[in-house]
């Protein structure tokens, strides 16, 4: 009778403690202000990665009217060789990564955006035998990182009052 007492006690504590607990990670609308309004302008070196990357966070304009701004990004690389060996084998390549953007608004008359963002990683390139999975880890590190700056450029320009005044303007 006492187990019985005690597991009903627990439980009503149980039930009563957590009642209050709210969950941190709920889902978020990934909808923002700039949504499917940007047409992009892309120029440099890795333009695919860049293009992707861009409607990945800036999504696709559906219809032309909605077209509210124009995006030019600059993409420049420069690569380095940090270590070669004596056979002229190189065993690392840094790349230097430069993106400039330049948010223009077309229906309205508002202030121009620009953002220049620099960032580099170093490569390891595999010297012998089949180059297969050191290319691919190259291509995800590229990859990773141009998506990374193009939302880090997202939060930039949504987190500037500039961007909004200029959306709610009539």
């Amino acid at each position: 009778m006492k187990n019985q007492i005690t597991i009903l006690l627990c439980f009503v504590f149980l039930c009563g403690s957590c009642s209050q607990i709210e969950f941190v990670l709920k889902n978020q609308n990934t909808k923002t202000a700039i949504n499917n309004l940007v047409e992009y302008s892309v120029e440099g070196d890795e333009k695919g990665y860049l293009s992707d990357a861009l409607i990945e966070g800036f999504g696709y304009i559906r219809n032309e009217a909605d077209q509210n701004f124009l995006l030019n990004v600059a993409l420049k690389e420069e690569q380095l060789k940090t270590s070669i060996g004596t056979n002229q084998v190189t065993h690392s390549t840094k790349y230097d990564i430069n993106l400039v953007y330049e948010l223009v608004s077309i229906k309205k008359d508002c202030e121009k955006i620009v953002k220049e963002y620099n960032f580099s990683f170093v490569h390891y390139p595999k010297a012998e035998g089949s180059n297969f999975g050191s290319d691919q880890a190259l291509e995800d590190i590229y990859k990773n990182n141009i998506k990374n700056n193009v939302f880090k450029f997202k939060n930039f320009i949504e987190s500037n009052g500039l961007l909004i005044s200029c959306l709610n303007e009539d």
